[in-house]
């Protein structure tokens, strides 16, 4: 049986937000049937024998507008010449 991210959320007790953070950073492996994202029961053993943080990656987190502009503007994810 696959698992839904609803079902995953409900599972480890996090939002379904961090569920598709988790399979957007591919901290996860999902499998994509109609649209609609499944996670194999392989991936819930991986998760539960500790395989996962639920805090997010700090390096896919952009900083605020706000704190670009103090950077100077500079943007870390964009290349720069």
């Amino acid at each position: 049986m696959m698992y839904t991210i609803s079902k995953t959320a409900e599972e480890f007790s996090v939002s379904e937000r961090t569920v598709r953070r988790w399979i957007t950073s591919r901290q996860i492996n999902a499998i994509q049937l109609n649209g609609i994202y499944r996670i194999p029961p392989a991936e819930i053993e991986r998760i539960s024998s500790g395989g996962i943080s639920a805090a997010p990656d700090i390096n896919l987190i952009r900083p605020k507008k706000a704190r670009i502009k103090k950077m100077g503007g500079i943007r870390p994810w964009e290349k720069t010449v």
